[in-house]
């Protein structure tokens, strides 16, 4: 555990260790009060690629290194194995338009790979800011369950599961599903910490450090 991480945050953190690091979540306080608390969400594997964690107000970057992670808050949620074979780059194209048209997001979980011209789409989109979407693994952690993938009939925006906010980071993704879905996505509890401070400059700083040594404890595979 980083040295520089503060004892409040270090005790919490040793409190959360009986989890995955994947499972444990440090997030900014609203309150400005340090705590610990648990939730249910679906677990996925990290993004991609380090431009959907991307600063949107700052110089796109490349490095994993220079990314923490993101929030997505109500968007769509698509398997890319559950899309038909047929389906070409039009079609996803008008998803998009769709989904931004409403305004919301888009969380797309792959196996395997992505076919080249659709993933450039919607780093594309991504960076334009058209519609804010992240591509991440299949859940991959042990405990958590595979996730059927029938095919869709269509690529339709009305057919896709909707979450109310998704966590991302290089490592683990975590989804807060609609409570209106009739098939709900298998879940797993998670600890989240929430960090407070001084002021929102000094939560912002202990946010990253807090983030960074969960990072550390997932890069030495506890």
């Amino acid at each position: 555990m980083p040295e520089q991480l503060p004892d409040d945050l270090k005790r919490l953190l040793d409190q959360a260790s009986m989890f995955h690091p994947a499972r444990i979540w440090g997030k900014a306080s609203f309150t400005y009060e340090t705590k610990i608390s648990y939730r249910k969400g679906a677990l996925f594997g990290g993004s991609l690629s380090p431009f959907f964690l991307q600063d949107r107000e700052n110089t796109p970057r490349l490095a994993w290194a220079d990314v923490g992670g993101t929030m997505l808050g109500k968007c769509r949620i698509i398997l890319a194995e559950t899309v038909p074979e047929s389906a070409n780059l039009n079609e996803w194209v008008m998803l998009l338009q769709s989904i931004a048209k409403e305004r919301e997001g888009l969380f797309v979980v792959v196996t395997t790979f992505l076919h080249e011209e659709i993933l450039s789409t919607l780093l594309i989109n991504n960076l334009k800011n058209t519609i804010q979407t992240v591509v991440v693994k299949h859940p991959q952690f042990a405990g958590v369950k595979k996730l059927p993938t029938p095919t869709l009939p269509t690529l339709n925006r009305l057919q896709l599961p909707i979450a109310s906010g998704v966590w991302i980071r290089k490592d683990a993704s975590l989804v807060f599903q609609d409570r209106t879905i009739e098939e709900p996505l298998p879940t797993t509890e998670c600890a989240v910490i929430e960090v407070g401070g001084k002021n929102i400059p000094d939560i912002n700083r202990r946010v990253v450090l807090l983030n960074d040594a969960i990072s550390s404890m997932t890069d030495v595979g506890l």
